[in-house]
């Protein structure tokens, strides 16, 4: 990437200074795209290509620092190729986490099916978000649905370490994530059990590691869709 020696009639966003940045930032959200939707099961291949793309990123942001230090009184606004590396390092941060990614559907859960008295008609999603395979459990994401008015996202959690646990009462919703502090039983590791525990009584062996309570009367007036 050799950079060209401007005058002032030159114009920079011709120059290989600042179309390596804009390059570079297409690239970002290209990688971002793919792990928000395929990290689940192909994170193997993707963390080769992350870290493809971060030492591209890493090269070109130095290039710019260079530009911007070796053409201040050269061009104008010799800046520029820096500001659209800072550019991409805020859109990546500010975009959605890979946690709300809803590509590997799960299961759901009629929460009336498993709460005995409860007729509210909401129902449990769950989505994959990392697939461990050979090497851990998998990571999951939860949302609370009317299916038709809102979907609240309720945590992640991972199977092996955890669940998260959603009671109705009325207008009142408790959601209750879960952390392990005992080795499962072979049993507990079936998903229809796991599924099970999701809605049911807190089972031995976990303390709960955080609770949030929700009104369904605001949730359905809020109409927010996570």
């Amino acid at each position: 990437m050799p950079y060209i020696e401007l005058s002032e009639k030159d114009k920079l966003t011709k120059t290989s200074s600042y179309n390596w940045p804009v390059a570079t930032m297409a690239i970002a959200v290209v990688v971002y795209l793919l792990n928000f939707n395929y990290f689940a099961t192909w994170w193997v291949v993707l963390i080769s290509v992350n870290l493809c793309a971060s030492l591209l990123y890493i090269k070109v942001l130095f290039k710019s620092i260079v530009f911007w230090v070796t053409h201040a009184k050269i061009c104008r606004r010799p800046y520029l190729p820096l500001g659209v590396n800072v550019a991409t390092a805020l859109l990546i941060c500010i975009l959605p986490s890979g946690n709300f990614s809803k590509h590997y559907h799960g299961y759901t859960i009629d929460l009336s099916e498993y709460q005995k008295g409860c007729n509210c008609k909401l129902y449990v999603e769950t989505y994959m978000v990392f697939g461990g395979g050979a090497w851990g459990g998998d990571v999951y994401s939860e949302y609370l649905t009317d299916s038709i008015g809102f979907r609240k996202y309720l945590g992640t959690f991972d199977e092996d370490d955890g669940m998260i646990i959603t009671r109705c009462n009325g207008d009142k919703i408790t959601v209750e994530q879960l952390e392990r502090t005992e080795l499962p039983a072979p049993a507990d590791t079936s998903r229809s059990k796991i599924s099970a525990d999701t809605v049911g009584h807190i089972s031995k062996g976990f303390k709960i590691k955080a609770r949030a309570i929700y009104s369904l009367r605001r949730l359905k007036t809020d109409q927010e869709f996570e």
